[in-house]
């Protein structure tokens, strides 16, 4: 009896060490673990393993608590012998998916999602598509993701991969600083065009990376005496080039403004069609614009009657949000 013991034992410590161990991803915490188990569960995913077997717990450390949601089979019983529901297991763990196809050796969470169709949407992130601008030694905030406090990606970007989403970025100008949720924000001390790169990584360990265009402008002011005298975005009030107006309490406080027919009077770009997904248009205060059209628009009697052709809006699928307190265009109908 004992040598049959033995022999089984042998036979499980060599089926422990299958020929291909995957490599593994981050360990995920176990809220961001649950929502995989249990799709991996209701998918049909069937975990083999063996209570003997370090790189079946090596296996179970990446799921941490949430192992409890998989759909999990002990293939040694107390007698040595394998499980009949093991049958024809080779090695530990084996991971077994609904069209019956099988692959022994440690998992990664991503190369399980991908595998079992549960996270087979990969992970990308676009970023703002835009120049983001700031001035030195003034506030500034931008939301990468729109989200007030994890980032799952009900606004488009980030998407794929397995929510939620975490935000990490190298060279960001002194000052600002990058919140995990996706938040951009501070007071940036020193003037220049900046080229920032952030990365996204999901509950999985993909990871998703952009280059941002940011662009800190100086204390000094330059004279104007129409907006075409001021860099692009920037608008000519009162003399001086300035960025527009971006602050709001509510989503109410905001509209979407075309900076390249910078402040539009009377029926300005309405035959050419507004396109609200091109960088040029961007989020601003409803009160600015209001009072910037008071200054350089004439009274809308002076307008002549609107051009023979439809107000044509080529791209609806963005609009205008309050998002810690500052104006910002987000993707998706309001």
């Amino acid at each position: 009896m004992r040598a049959t013991w033995l022999l089984a034992g042998l036979l499980f410590l060599a089926g422990c060490m299958p020929s291909i161990i995957y490599s593994l991803a981050r360990d995920a915490p176990q809220e961001d673990t649950v929502t995989l188990a249990s799709c991996l569960s209701e998918s049909g995913v069937t975990f083999y393993g063996a209570s003997w077997c370090s790189h079946c717990d090596e296996q179970k450390r990446l799921f941490g608590d949430s192992g409890k949601y998989l759909r999990y089979v002990e293939c040694a019983l107390p007698d040595g012998t394998q499980a009949p529901a093991c049958a024809g297991i080779e090695g530990y763990p084996t991971w077994e998916f609904a069209d019956g196809s099988r692959v022994a050796g440690v998992l990664s969470l991503e190369q399980l999602g991908e595998l079992s169709g549960c996270g087979s949407a990969p992970l990308t992130f676009s970023g703002p598509g835009e120049t983001l601008w700031a001035s030195e030694g003034e506030e500034f905030s931008y939301a990468l993701c729109g989200a007030e406090e994890e980032c799952l990606g009900e606004y488009g970007d980030p998407s794929g991969g397995l929510p939620p989403y975490s935000f990490g970025s190298s060279g960001l100008p002194a000052g600002l600083e990058l919140l995990p949720n996706g938040l951009l924000f501070g007071a940036p001390v020193q003037a220049g065009e900046y080229s920032v790169p952030v990365c996204v990584a999901d509950a999985a360990g993909a990871v998703a990376c952009q280059v941002l265009t940011l662009v800190v402008g100086g204390l000094e002011s330059r004279g104007c005496s129409v907006d075409t005298d001021c860099l692009a975005e920037e608008f000519c009030e009162g003399g001086l080039c300035a960025l527009p107006d971006m602050g709001c309490s509510a989503d109410a406080d905001c509209v979407l403004l075309d900076w390249q027919y910078r402040v539009p009077c009377c029926y300005a770009g309405q035959c050419g069609g507004v396109d609200y997904g091109k960088a040029s248009v961007i989020a601003v205060s409803g009160e600015w614009l209001a009072q910037m059209r008071a200054l350089y628009c004439p009274p809308p009697r002076q307008c002549g009657p609107a051009p023979g052709c439809p107000a044509m809006i080529v791209d609806v699928n963005y609009h205008a949000e309050c998002v810690y307190g500052a104006c910002e265009k987000i993707p998706g109908e309001s």
